[in-house]
């Protein structure tokens, strides 16, 4: 007789008639990924993959791994097949297979590793910024102005916050942590009143004249530390420049695709 437990460890025992231990089986709990491994992730994109669609195939498989991964049906951390195996459980070429994983890494969708596989990123979570989702706001309408409406029905977050061609997102993986971190820590062994108090309107001097000096060597541009103006980010200073050069009704033109805050503002 064989006893199957579902806790983590394996304390219950199966013991047959004459009182002798037979055997003793334990699950433990997995997490969605290893539970999905468990399972053939090859088989659930088989199941979406259509050959007679007309669509070209390293476009039909794109679109199925990207959606299955931004619906958290391939959750992170899941180990995804190896190119050769899915190529023959679909009937199609390795190489598309490749170009399909390489395009999802340089997206952020996927972390390769050589040597390790293919595995579901966490950066190929998105944001779901559907109005389904903003739908509780819509309860606190009558508190806010029309001005306040407007804001909340715009507000949003891109639906791809990192990978590459993400506007307004830098190579954050070559940022130097350490260095800053050092650099920090040195600063704030020096800590002045000033620095924990209000800056001028146009932001810490000392920075605007060391960002002056940078655009001098570094891009040629011959500027004054007076003409600089320190935002919090992109958004506010799209925002500061929009109030200072657009009237109601102006009309702008827009990069598509672009950075998607600019059309919030």
């Amino acid at each position: 007789m064989i006893i199957r437990t579902n806790t983590s460890t394996a304390k219950a025992r199966a013991v047959s008639g004459e009182g002798a231990v037979v055997g003793v089986v334990a699950h433990r709990r997995q997490s969605p990924a290893r539970a999905l491994q468990a399972l053939d992730v090859a088989d659930l994109m088989l199941r979406r993959f259509d050959p007679s669609s007309g669509e070209f195939d390293h476009r039909q498989l794109y679109r199925i791994v990207q959606s299955a991964i931004g619906d958290a049906t391939l959750p992170s951390g899941l180990k995804l097949p190896p190119s050769r195996e899915l190529a023959r459980a679909l009937g199609i070429a390795r190489n598309t297979v490749v170009h399909v994983y390489e395009q999802l890494a340089l997206e952020g969708y996927v972390r390769a590793g050589v040597g390790r596989g293919t595995f579901v990123a966490e950066a190929g979570r998105r944001f779901d910024d559907s109005p389904q989702r903003r739908a509780p706001a819509a309860t606190r309408r009558a508190l806010l102005s029309k001005r306040g409406s407007q804001l909340v029905d715009e507000a949003g977050a891109g639906r791809q916050q990192w990978g590459a061609f993400t506007p307004g997102v830098p190579e954050v993986r070559q940022f130097p942590v350490q260095v800053w971190s050092r650099l920090q820590a040195r600063l704030w062994r020096k800590t002045t009143p000033a620095l924990l108090s209000y800056a001028a309107g146009a932001g810490d001097a000392g920075l605007r004249s060391a960002i002056a000096e940078h655009l001098r060597m570094a891009r040629d541009v011959d500027c004054a530390p007076e003409q600089i103006v320190l935002t919090s980010g992109t958004q506010q200073s799209i925002r500061l420049l929009a109030q200072l050069l657009c009237d109601p009704g102006d009309a702008v033109w827009l990069e598509e695709p672009g950075y998607w805050g600019a059309r919030s503002v």
